[in-house]
């Protein structure tokens, strides 16, 4: 049997490994791994709000705001009045914003094949499997509903 501090320093690596690697390959776009994700979902999710980015990210929104005011800077996203809420903003992604990201989209894609090169696909699906759990043991109540998972 394993021990849980020998996964907990496995599923760190892999982590800081998955980051540095994305930030090479994004360092041309000024863009980190972590302002990646953010555009991806905006530029899938055109009109989503900064409360529901928040919550599909499980990241708090004082977090969520200073990254999107980055984006913003660099004429990657949006930001318009929501019709129905005043005090809410949606989010979308400029014409520079799809075109960075549909560049950026090739990249991390074969990235993300690169890590998973040498193993078979029943050994993802135990690994996804066994990360939901994982997942799903440690979060807390109101950490909002991720995307991690979504396909």
């Amino acid at each position: 049997m394993y021990q849980p501090n020998l996964i907990a320093r496995a599923v760190w690596a892999v982590c800081r490994h998955q980051q540095a690697g994305l930030s090479r390959l994004l360092a041309p776009y000024r863009l980190g791994g972590g302002s990646y994700v953010y555009l991806l979902i905006i530029a899938e999710n055109p009109g989503i709000t900064q409360i529901e980015l928040s919550s599909r990210l499980a990241i708090d929104r004082a977090t969520v705001s200073k990254m999107l005011a980055i984006l913003e800077r660099e004429n990657l996203i949006r930001r318009f009045p929501h019709p129905d809420d005043r005090r809410s903003a949606k989010l979308e992604a400029t014409p520079q914003g799809m075109e960075t990201f549909d560049r950026l989209a090739r990249t991390v894609t074969g990235f993300r094949l690169k890590m998973l090169e040498g193993i078979a696909p029943e050994e993802q699906e135990v690994t996804l499997r066994t990360l939901r759990k994982i997942l799903a043991n440690i979060r807390e109540p109101g950490d909002g509903e991720s995307d991690f998972f979504r396909q």
